[in-house]
């Protein structure tokens, strides 16, 4: 669970579609040949640091401040600062990151 919570849904999502197959015994567990696995995630579900440098409110920021019980990202699993440790893990666990410094901002 611990590298649930650090690597966020990218790794999660990889885990469901991993185990969510169903087979028979007749039929081989294995993928293709050059099949690739991808993954994603939202800067908002895992960064954190939501005063850090230029980050400014998200409109989510402002309604989760505003709303008893509804709960921000100010944490989140805190990939703002340990992105290198992240990525070491993704790497030896064979994904090849691409991280992106881009927000979506309008």
């Amino acid at each position: 669970m611990w590298l649930l919570n650090r690597l966020g849904l990218a790794w999660a999502g990889c885990a469901v579609a991993l185990l969510s197959r169903v087979t028979t015994a007749s039929e081989p567990r294995c993928f293709p040949p050059g099949f690739l696995f991808g993954s994603a995630t939202a800067s908002y579900q895992v960064e954190g640091a939501w005063k850090e440098d230029d980050h400014t409110l998200s409109i989510w920021d402002d309604f989760c401040r505003e709303q008893p019980g509804v709960e921000c990202g100010n944490v989140a699993d805190d990939f703002y600062y340990r992105y290198a440790d992240d990525i070491k893990l993704m790497v030896e666990r064979g994904c090849s990151p691409s991280v992106s410094p881009w927000r979506g901002r309008a």
